[in-house]
């Protein structure tokens, strides 16, 4: 499953909150008898994947994951080019990638 985000979507307190719950969860195929116990208070289901995105939190990009992988597959395939500008052109290229998801806060 893909990871998204729905900007200015609260995290529910619990099942019945969910904006994915229409009398099941359609996040864990879960029918509605098995997450009714989760309808109101403040938990939802122990399988729930929906997690928080903490605010604030900075750009959400991965670019040092990014960097590695780039690298690593330039070694790889062009062992050579490692040892030119290559690594400062993908750092170039990374730190002033524009991010998918803006930071927030300081």
């Amino acid at each position: 499953m893909s990871d998204i985000l729905i900007k200015n979507e609260k995290m529910p307190k619990n099942c019945e909150e969910c904006p994915l719950n229409y009398y099941e969860c359609a996040l864990l195929d879960k029918s509605a008898e098995e997450i009714m116990m989760y309808y109101g208070g403040n938990s939802r289901h122990p399988d729930c994947p929906l997690i928080e995105v903490p605010t604030p939190h900075g750009d959400l990009i991965g670019r040092e994951t990014a960097k590695k992988t780039v690298r690593r597959a330039l070694e790889v395939n062009c062992k050579n080019l490692m040892n030119t500008a290559v690594p400062m052109l993908i750092d170039y290229a990374l730190n002033n990638a524009p991010a998918i998801i803006e930071s927030e806060g300081e």
